[in-house]
């Protein structure tokens, strides 16, 4: 018979999970991991990535605007097989696919810029 803890165990795996359950109980009561771990779930919470809409969805809110943009924001809204949930690069392939003017490709990637700094 093995002791462990004041306890007597029969079987030494018992043994090993007695030890890794009180080790994780430890870990679980000490309150500087307690802050840590919580500091992290809220700074996953405040990710400005995590909420930010797709760049297609994003896009076809900008229709108001009266440059490049803009236009090309009103395009998207009347393509029903517009990507609105793809991401830059699911918008230029959708472009490619399309008789698109050069121009557009330029107000895409100033969409980019403005859609990652937003």
């Amino acid at each position: 018979m093995n002791e462990h803890a004041g306890h007597a165990l029969t079987d030494p795996l018992s043994c090993l999970n007695r030890a890794v359950l009180l080790n994780c109980l430890e870990h679980l009561q000490d309150p500087r991991r307690l802050q840590f771990a919580n500091r992290q779930h809220t700074d996953r919470d405040d990710d400005p990535q995590a909420t930010k809409p797709a760049f297609g969805q994003w896009l076809t809110t900008q229709r108001d605007r009266s440059d490049l943009l803009g236009q090309l924001a009103v395009g998207a809204v009347a393509d029903r097989r517009f990507p609105r949930n793809g991401g830059p690069e699911a918008v230029r392939k959708h472009l490619s696919a399309m008789p698109a003017e050069g121009d557009m490709f330029a107000a895409v990637d100033d969409a980019e810029s403005d859609w990652l700094s937003a």
